[in-house]
């Protein structure tokens, strides 16, 4: 009885997430319904940006237009999905609020619910991405083992952000305006649009974590260097979050009702 308990458990348990994931991808489409080329805008929107700052910086930086391209791509990509978890993550459960007052529903399901909207979002980018590999593909070595173990440990910091920004922002309203303007001087200091090759760039990369996910994933990708101290801050990270996250949860998970 106890082991078909564990089935029946488990099962619901993999329902429960199939169910955030789906209800994930509606939120995402639904924004584009009544649009001619729906989700495809975010690709237009990314290519636009690409293609702008590559124009504008490339010289300027001394890089060739192709390996500049690629450069500020993969940053961008890596960038997208972890911003958008910082800034979405602070109204993501007030956002829910009717819902998590009226019905009892885990707050982990609304979590995976963000959490696959916004990776539905950063896959929509993917295509400029492949354009630029098969345009310029002689700069690129794509490890694909390494590439999936970055993507994992990006995965988990974004689900630590949403849910420890959730509880924060349901806690204090204001914090859901001092995040974004913290992730807009982030972006600037973080080596997306520039290369963190000397002085005080090469200073302020060290001291800044995000360049250490953007370093494990170009090098997975375009074969740059990287070292084994990204992978153990990366890490570090990730599992430290992640494990704050679940403690945070179960313990203030019947309060965020009466936060909210």
């Amino acid at each position: 009885m106890t082991a078909i308990a564990g089935l029946r458990s488990t099962y619901s348990g993999i329902a429960q997430l199939r169910g955030a994931v789906e209800l994930g991808w509606y939120d995402f489409i639904t924004g584009y319904r009544r649009s001619l080329i729906g989700p495809f805008w975010v690709t237009i929107q990314f290519s636009a940006w690409i293609l702008s700052l590559t124009l504008i910086l490339h010289a300027q930086l001394g890089d060739s237009l192709g390996s500049y391209a690629l450069y500020v791509a993969v940053g961008m990509m890596v960038w997208e999905p972890l911003s958008g978890a910082m800034a979405e993550g602070p109204r993501h459960f007030s956002q829910h609020a009717q819902l998590i007052q009226n019905v009892p529903i885990q707050l982990s399901h609304l979590s995976v619910r963000k959490l696959t909207f916004l990776v539905f979002r950063a896959g929509m980018t993917a295509p400029v991405l492949l354009l630029l590999i098969v345009i310029f593909g002689g700069e690129v070595a794509i490890n694909l083992p390494l590439l999936a173990l970055a993507a994992v440990l990006i995965l988990m910091t974004m689900y630590a952000f949403i849910v420890l920004f959730g509880f924060i922002g349901t806690f204090n309203h204001d914090f859901g305006f001092f995040v974004p303007a913290v992730t807009r001087f982030l972006f600037f200091v973080t080596p997306i649009i520039w290369q963190a090759n000397e002085g005080i760039r090469k200073t302020i990369s060290y001291f800044n974590p995000f360049s250490y996910y953007l370093e494990i994933v170009r090098g997975s990708l375009l074969g740059l260097p990287m070292s084994v101290t990204s992978w153990i801050v990366v890490a570090s990270i990730s599992l430290t979050g992640l494990i704050a996250a679940f403690i945070v949860q179960s313990v203030f998970r019947r309060s965020v009702i009466f936060w909210i």
